[in-house]
């Protein structure tokens, strides 16, 4: 390999290409990217005044439906936007128009971790 040119992993979400799904996977890695800091300020009062919880993506997701999400990022392919509510909901029978955001998010990243 060229010293200059960066190796290719399957796992990288850097060039999504022409891929609806990797892009969605993409999207929802950098909303659950939040997450800790979510739940910390949720543990830890002295969080709870940080300004940069206030703009949290992650926050913003637990009052929204999964649905808005996949319905705006997945609308011309109804495959992959099943494919990626099941993923996102794997252990209820719940639509994702019943299914938070940000439950969603969780279960999509932790099922698509390579972190087993």
């Amino acid at each position: 390999l060229d010293g200059n040119k960066k190796d290719t992993n399957d796992d990288n979400l850097d060039n999504v290409g022409n891929s609806t799904s990797l892009g969605y996977l993409k999207a929802c890695r950098q909303i659950n990217a939040g997450s800790a800091e979510y739940y910390l300020s949720k543990l830890f009062t002295a969080t709870n005044n940080n300004a940069s919880s206030e703009s949290n993506a992650y926050k913003q997701s637990t009052i929204q439906r999964a649905s808005a999400f996949l319905d705006k990022c997945l609308p011309l392919n109804p495959h992959v936007r099943s494919l990626m509510a099941a993923i996102g909901n794997p252990n209820e029978n719940l639509s994702p128009g019943k299914t938070c955001m940000a439950a969603h998010v969780s279960h999509l990243c932790a099922m698509t971790s390579t972190e087993g």
